[in-house]
């Protein structure tokens, strides 16, 4: 078993720090898109992730036969996040 040195924690704190920056970002895309009005955001300071409800009138997504994946009803672009 290796014991974490001085190092390896500055390199685990500088990562929580920028996952968390990208956690923010996007919720703050959430809150200032299209999902605004329709999107609840919950446990958001529970770590590196977080819980969103829709409000929606809308049955679950049910894959049609033969497809690998839900088709998807929201394809919108951000303009603060930027993927690294």
């Amino acid at each position: 078993m290796r014991i974490l040195v001085a190092e390896d924690e500055k390199h685990l704190n500088r990562m929580r720090k920028r996952y968390h920056q990208k956690r923010d970002a996007v919720i703050a895309c959430i809150r200032g898109g299209p999902l605004a009005e329709r999107a609840r955001i919950t446990e958001e300071d529970a770590g590196l992730h977080f819980l969103m409800t829709l409000d929606t009138t809308l049955p679950d997504a049910v894959p049609a036969p033969g497809s690998r994946s839900p088709p998807a009803f929201f394809a919108g672009r951000c303009g603060s996040v930027r993927h690294a």
